[in-house]
């Protein structure tokens, strides 16, 4: 009997605590329902500064709307989220409110792998997949530069993969011409420029020496950074360091050098 009573009284007891937790969460939406939006804080998740919290702020009152003062159970979440996350350099956003009336944004920034730049302040940034980004006027990532008459150049403020195939293309072979020389012990610390040539020859200089290393278009990759180490292993010993001024790596199984660029 005192088992069947205790049995009862802890069924009595649980279904007290679902009812109080059932009124308490009605009570609070109800207070919600009436709540309005006290201050809108943003929450910048790397330490990237391509984006500032004033502008988070600038681009949801412009794009969405003012939220301060409206009620938080009219606030379109899923919206603001899906508008900021247009916007180039932010590639993810997380949009919630509080009971205390604040509308919390967690912003993630878009992680840049190049940047190019041909010259009065123009150029743009990519991210390992290939989607373009713009410069920031007062932030400069540090990452490799590409330089010199780069062949794909969208419109200014541009956001997005580039149209035609063949851009994409190309910024797929300047991404793995990067991947292999950050991933090279041998190349890693010593490649120091990267110019695209009027011709559109991909050029590079290193750090020990004055010579420039032409290789061509972005393939042959392996190839080509394998007659560099040739280079440095056969034909420097032989006659030192910086006797050409110019080694065209660019043509199959070929180290042509030469004294001056002609």
């Amino acid at each position: 009997m005192k088992t069947k009573t205790g049995h009862i009284l802890a069924a009595v007891l649980a279904a007290l605590f679902f009812i109080g937790c059932a009124l308490l969460l009605h009570a609070s939406r109800e207070r919600r329902a009436v709540l309005a939006c006290e201050h809108v804080e943003v929450e910048l998740m790397d330490s990237l500064r391509f984006v500032t919290e004033n502008q988070v702020k600038s681009w949801l009152d412009r794009n969405y709307g003012t939220c301060v003062g409206k009620r938080l159970d009219s606030l379109d979440l899923a919206g603001i989220e899906k508008m900021l996350l247009s916007r180039g350099p932010i590639t993810g956003c997380e949009a919630w409110t509080d009971d205390a009336g604040v509308l919390h944004l967690e912003i993630s920034q878009r992680s840049p792998a190049l940047r190019f730049s041909y010259g009065d302040g123009r150029g743009y940034y990519v991210d390992a997949g290939g989607y373009i980004f713009p410069l920031h006027d007062s932030f400069t990532a540090d990452v490799r530069l590409i330089e010199g008459e780069i062949p794909v150049r969208p419109a200014a403020g541009f956001s997005g993969h580039p149209e035609s195939e063949e851009d994409r293309a190309w910024i797929a072979g300047m991404l793995e011409l990067n991947r292999k020389i950050e991933g090279s012990r041998n190349w890693r610390g010593l490649v120091e420029r990267t110019i695209i040539r009027d011709n559109g020859d991909i050029a590079i200089t290193v750090s020990s020496g004055d010579e420039l290393f032409i290789l061509g278009k972005p393939d042959m990759l392996d190839e080509k950074l394998k007659g560099l180490e040739v280079y440095y292993r056969r034909i420097v010993p032989e006659k030192g360091e910086g006797y050409y001024r110019i080694v065209n790596l660019k043509y199959k199984n070929q180290i042509i050098c030469r004294q001056k660029d002609t």
